[in-house]
C-alpha cells in the first residue's frame, strides 16, 4: 500500500510561494510555454475551459488536447494549469489577489526573458486561472468530498481455516473457517493506519447485500440528478469509480 507521508497544510500565504515559483527554473520554463500559443488559438482554449463543467486534471486535458493537439505543448500547458489552480485555489489569498502577487513576482523576481515577455506570460497565466468558473468550481467539490474523515485505501477480505488440536497438539481434530476484514485507511493528516477485525459469514452476506443496496442507491441518485434536469456530477475521489 503507498504510504501518505507528504501533508500539505490547508491553507497557505501565496507571496511566498509566488516569488518562489518566480525564481523556480522549472515553472518558468512550463510557463513560457504559454507564449507559443498563437492569441486566436488561445482565446479558443479560454472559451473551452469557460464551459459549463467541473474541471479536474482529466477535464483540464481533455479541453486542452481538444485545442492544442495531442502534444507535448497540450501536456505542459494542462499540467501548469492543473497544478497552479490547485496551489491558488488552497492560498489563503483570494484567487485574485493571490494571481496578482504572481504576476509582480514574474515581473520583478523572475531573470528570465524580457519585462515584456513576462508580463505577458502572467496575463495569460491569471486569464487561464481565474476565467474558467470550472476550476473553483471542481476545488469546491473537493473540499466537500474531502468532509469524509478518513478515506479508505485498500479492503482485503480474508478467509481461513484454523485447525483444533487435541491437548498434546499431536492430532487434528478439526477445523474452524474463520474470516478477517483488513481496512488500509488514511487519516486526514495524511498518516496511515490498517484496521483488522473478525467477520462472520452471516456478515459477509450481510455486507454483500448492503453493497448491492449503496450502488443501487448511488445509481439511483446518479438517475436523479442528470434527468430531467441535468445537473453536472463532477469527478471526485468520493465519486470516481474503477475504469471498465
Amino acid at each position: 500500500m503507498a504510504k501518505r507521508t507528504f501533508v500539505i497544510p490547508a491553507s497557505f500565504p501565496f507571496r511566498a510561494m509566488a516569488e518562489s515559483l518566480a525564481q523556480d527554473k522549472t515553472f518558468v520554463q512550463d510557463a513560457f510555454n504559454v507564449l507559443r500559443i498563437e492569441p486566436p488559438v488561445f482565446d479558443q482554449l479560454l472559451s473551452g475551459l469557460g464551459l459549463p463543467r467541473f474541471l479536474d486534471r482529466t477535464e483540464i486535458r481533455d479541453v486542452v488536447v481538444c485545442t492544442l493537439g495531442d502534444g507535448e505543448l497540450a501536456d505542459k500547458i494542462s499540467r501548469l494549469i492543473g497544478q497552479l489552480s490547485a496551489m491558488v485555489q488552497e492560498a489563503e489569498e483570494p484567487a485574485q489577489e493571490a494571481m496578482h502577487l504572481l504576476r509582480d513576482a514574474l515581473v520583478n523576481k523572475c531573470e528570465d526573458g524580457d519585462v515584456e515577455q513576462r508580463s505577458q506570460i502572467a496575463v495569460r497565466l491569471e486569464r487561464l486561472i481565474l476565467e474558467p468558473p470550472g476550476l473553483t468550481q471542481q476545488h469546491k467539490a473537493e473540499q466537500l468530498a474531502s468532509l469524509v474523515e478518513v478515506e479508505l485505501d485498500q479492503a482485503q477480505l480474508i478467509c481461513d481455516v484454523r485447525p483444533v488440536f487435541n491437548d498434546d497438539r499431536t492430532e487434528i481434530q478439526g477445523a474452524v473457517p474463520i474470516s478477517r476484514l483488513i481496512l488500509d485507511l488514511t487519516r486526514p493528516d495524511g498518516t496511515s493506519v490498517r484496521t483488522e477485525v473478525g467477520i462472520t459469514e452471516a456478515q459477509i452476506l450481510e455486507l454483500r447485500d448492503r453493497a448491492d443496496a449503496a450502488i443501487r442507491k448511488l445509481d439511483a441518485l446518479n438517475r436523479f440528478l442528470t434527468t430531467p434536469t441535468p445537473v453536472l456530477i463532477p469527478r471526485t475521489s468520493a465519486t470516481r469509480r474503477p475504469e471498465s
